[in-house]
């Protein structure tokens, strides 16, 4: 077997990028806070981003409510702030005022910000009107999901649940022990509450039995040795989770009927951060939070993905659930909010939060393509502000057609590759702005940019975000950018293609997604291994969930087990195989970390173009030969018309290479304006290199593609 390896490892020279300088003063200006991914506890301060409604908006299945109260109400209970709030706040503050008990599902997707939401309506409005118990799921449910029943599932779910409720209850002092042991006690064992109406007293069951054993006529007193027997009865309660819980709903109950007078807004729990679980664990969170503000007759809001809680509709949750979406601010609205900050700040404010002595302007460091560099404030700012314009440009119109596939428009990029996700947002603008691969000194207001007039680019800032800190592209579990060209299988068949074809395969299926049987299957008749499949498809959901998600569990251990679970493509799964991949900037830095055969890698220096468009053509070319068998196998193997339906009458490679081909003379044409003869010719020899390239690959691919059509060409 031939040797593989990376085309990182074949670099020329190890790049050692001088950090940004102007990150540097921007990281010190916000102290590492306001572009901290994960807010911190306290939200006082944070400048909370607010979300907008849109038009592509998910909507909840046939009946099942879309909550929506209006804002009359509000300023009544939250002052005035509260009328300046978006849509999704509104809603969910409503719902807090309203007089009736039941749960609200914050649907929206990973990163959206349905916790930055939670946590600051909690911080600046929530907290003052009532109280919050604030449960966390991701810490309470964070070991792999095992081989366990549904029923032992659900019970170890209602264990973590009421342990949750019941510490969240002392650390708020809601209720004393002379409390729990003498008023819960004697209202729950009093004839006042009928079990039909608040089954929750069935909970004491056992107890009531056990009590009317030991005392007799004195089972209902408060004596000490009766609060002794209760608070052993109590001990005992925990060892069953299911009963434990409906202990935790009596405790709510009485706190809201009693101590509150019957005012049931008085208190909120909010079940948090259920993303990272497996779906098949947040349906039973899902289910327990209905059971809870039923018996308990509280206010329960639950934070979920759209996918999970589609599914938990199909198995007909509960018809009682309203729905809140949570839609993201646009990314680039997440970046220029924060930088916005910084270009509105006056030098004194900078130095003074920045904690940066006066003589750190100007900033002095070397750019290659400039030499030595001085930048004072007013050139930082001017290069943000720069970055900022290129980040707002809109795309270009373009035609139908593969011709338009791949442009390079940093917006549509960002926003593709992120999504509405606040998160994503955050970590990105460390990415723009701490890169050092965005031209510094040529776009400044001085000499240099009157030596080449040109501002940031969209390929510079696409670079940016796909190698940030890095020298190249490399994939780990952090990346908000995902490679699709690699299943996990260094050196197998099918390690460059098998979760690509994954991916075109679930596009081509509705919202449920297809089995992991029928995936299966399907990727077989391309002759890959099941190692390899089963690779490929957990590194689809694996990603952050931003490609693939399957509907049981996080991550699959075993095909057969798990065969009749489905993969869905998410959102910006459908980006990558619709644009990302079409796209130069992301191929040249992405095929640096592909498993390749040692023949189609070289020794190459990454900071030069042609040198990278050479490394990037044997990638192609490789890429196209592994396509083609594959191809021929699924026609040879009676599969056509499967194949049509889900890449058409064409090769995948194919279309790359014509979108590739177009922006790889678009960025010769701009390097070669301005540059030295000889330059000039070598761009140029490029260019035309490149449509001799696209020329041969269609020569060579008439025999597929007469396959394809059934010999009609």
């Amino acid at each position: 077997m031939t040797a593989s390896i990376r085309p990182r490892e074949r670099f020329s020279e190890a790049l050692q990028r001088a950090p940004n300088p102007i990150w540097q003063v921007l990281e010190n200006y916000f102290q590492g806070y306001l572009l901290n991914p994960r807010p911190p506890e306290d939200m006082a301060g944070f400048p909370y981003i607010q979300s907008v409604e849109r038009r592509s908006s998910f909507r909840p299945l046939k009946g099942h409510q879309w909550f929506s109260q209006g804002r009359s109400r509000l300023d009544r209970f939250f002052g005035d702030a509260a009328l300046r709030l978006g849509p999704v706040e509104s809603d969910l503050l409503s719902f807090v005022v309203r007089p009736n008990s039941r749960i609200l599902a914050l649907v929206g997707g990973m990163g959206s910000g349905k916790s930055t939401t939670l946590r600051y309506l909690t911080h600046h409005f929530l907290s003052h009107h009532a109280v919050v118990i604030y449960c966390d799921l991701d810490r309470l449910l964070t070991e792999p999901r095992d081989a366990r029943s549904e029923k032992e599932g659900e019970a170890e779910a209602a264990g973590a649940l009421a342990e949750a409720l019941s510490t969240e209850m002392s650390r708020h002092n809601l209720l004393s022990c002379e409390d729990e042991l003498q008023g819960i006690w004697s209202w729950a064992l009093s004839d006042t509450l009928d079990p039909k109406k608040h089954p929750s007293i069935q909970v004491l069951a056992k107890a009531r039995d056990w009590l009317k054993l030991r005392h007799g006529a004195q089972w209902r007193s408060e004596a000490k040795d009766v609060l002794k027997t209760r608070r052993e009865l109590c001990e005992e309660l925990r060892a069953d989770p299911l009963g434990w819980l409906r202990y935790q709903h009596l405790l709510v109950d009485y706190y809201l009927t009693v101590k509150r007078g019957g005012d049931r807004s008085r208190l909120i729990i909010i079940l948090d951060n259920a993303d990272p679980l497996p779906p098949v664990r947040q349906r039973a969170f899902l289910s327990l939070a209905q059971r809870m503000a039923s018996t308990a007759n509280c206010k329960i809001i639950f934070a979920l993905r759209p996918l999970t809680y589609n599914l938990a509709n199909i198995q007909a949750a509960s018809s009682v659930l309203s729905v809140v979406e949570q839609w993201g601010p646009e990314v680039i609205d997440v970046i220029a909010n924060r930088m916005q900050q910084f270009l509105d700040a006056s030098e004194e404010e900078i130095l003074r939060r920045a904690d940066l002595d006066e003589s750190v302007f100007p900033l002095q460091f070397y750019e290659e393509s400039v030499g030595q560099v001085s930048l004072s404030l007013e050139d930082v700012k001017h290069w943000v502000s720069e970055t900022l314009a290129c980040l707002r440009r809109p795309p270009a119109r373009r035609h139908a057609g593969v011709a338009s596939l791949g442009e390079p428009n940093a917006r549509e990029f960002i926003e593709g590759a992120s999504g509405h996700s606040l998160r994503a947002g955050l970590l990105l603008a460390q990415k723009l702005f701490g890169s050092s691969l965005p031209p510094i000194g040529t776009i400044l207001r001085g000499e240099a940019t009157q030596q080449r007039k040109r501002g940031v680019r969209d390929q510079d800032l696409i670079r940016a975000v796909l190698v940030a800190h890095r020298d190249c592209f490399q994939a780990t579990p952090t990346r908000i950018i995902d490679n699709l060209f690699d299943s996990g299988r260094p050196g197998s068949r099918g390690n460059l293609t098998c979760k690509l074809r994954l991916l075109y395969r679930l596009r081509t299926a509705n919202e449920r997604g297809r089995s992991i049987d029928e995936l299966e299957w399907y990727l077989e008749q391309f002759g890959f291994s099941r190692k390899t499949i089963l690779s490929a498809m957990n590194l689809a959901i694996s990603q952050y969930k931003r490609l693939a998600w399957c509907d049981s569990c996080a991550m699959i251990g075993d095909l057969e087990q798990e065969a009749r679970a489905c993969l869905a493509l998410t959102q910006m799964g459908r980006f990558y195989l619709g644009y990302a991949m079409f796209n130069l900037e992301y191929v040249q830095e992405v095929h640096v970390d592909c498993s390749l055969p040692e023949e189609h890698v070289i020794e190459f220096d990454p900071q030069r173009f042609e040198e990278r468009m050479r490394s990037v053509e044997l990638f192609l070319r490789h890429l196209h030969d592994l396509d083609k068998a594959e191809t021929l196998q699924m026609i040879h193997k009676g599969e056509r018309a499967r194949y049509i339906k889900v890449h058409g009458r064409t090769l995948f490679t194919l279309e790359m290479l014509t979108a590739l081909e177009r922006q790889v003379r678009r960025v010769a044409t701009l390097m070669a304006e301005g540059g030295r003869a000889e330059r000039r010719r070598h761009l140029m020899g490029l260019s035309e290199h490149w449509q001799a390239f696209l020329e041969e690959v269609r020569h060579g691919s008439r025999d597929v593609l007469q396959g394809l059509n059934g010999g009609d060409q």
